[in-house]
């Protein structure tokens, strides 16, 4: 979708939180030394998640995060607070949150899990709240590593419709040949920032959208 049509629908209709119609959004994801959750993400394995603390940067909120798999497919996402947590580590609490959730869902442990990569981007949530439909559109998104390896994202608009059954907007965007993919921010910025990787899932996504261009998108600050 262009920027220009996404701008100007945000500015009429974005739901606004204290006067702002586009957020600032911080997710620090989490894995293994030897990228297990990447690499059951990239397998595509039924029993995979995700460890995030995320950081509504406008409003200083910050929660610890789980994303898992259902037994149909489905994600699910377990939270806990975290305000006053480090914005780049596990805490006890957290990581006994952790891995409470990964024994309740799989009945196994999760492994040490380390701050491995920070996704950066700006995001504004259009809502119907009488259908029941919400629709997220994000913009200007980045990611970086610990050691100063950046990746900036295309000159594109991420939509994510979060409705549970095919709503309306997924109607219009249909019409307007917008086809829905499989994107997960987090293997996709380490696919790009770790080209020694085995990216298979997600190679015609990077050549379409990223050109495949990573050694020229890559950066240090």
């Amino acid at each position: 979708m262009g920027r220009r049509t996404v701008v100007w629908t945000v500015r009429n209709s974005a739901y606004p939180f204290e006067g702002r119609r586009v957020m600032n959004y911080d997710s620090v994801y989490f894995d293994s030394v030897d990228l297990q959750l990447f690499r059951s993400h990239q397998q595509g394995r039924r029993c995979r998640f995700k460890v995030r603390i995320r950081t509504y940067a406008d409003s200083g909120a910050r929660f610890v995060e789980v994303k898992t798999k259902s037994g149909r497919g489905e994600t699910v996402k377990h939270r806990m607070p975290y305000p006053d947590g480090p914005r780049t580590a596990l805490d006890e609490s957290a990581a006994d949150f952790v891995q409470s959730v990964i024994r309740e869902q799989y009945a196994t442990t999760a492994p040490p899990l380390h701050a491995m990569l920070d996704s950066v981007y700006h995001r504004a949530t259009l809502v119907d709240p009488a259908a029941g439909e919400r629709l997220t559109c994000d913009v200007d998104l980045r990611w970086s590593t610990s050691d100063g390896d950046f990746v900036v994202g295309p000159d594109r608009v991420l939509l994510e419709s979060k409705t549970t059954n095919r709503g309306r907007v997924d109607g219009i965007l249909a019409a307007w040949g917008i086809r829905p993919l499989s994107m997960s921010k987090y293997p996709i910025g380490t696919a790009l920032l770790r080209p020694e990787l085995a990216a298979n899932r997600w190679n015609r996504l990077l050549r379409r959208e990223f050109g495949w261009q990573r050694a020229v998108l890559r950066g240090t600050r």
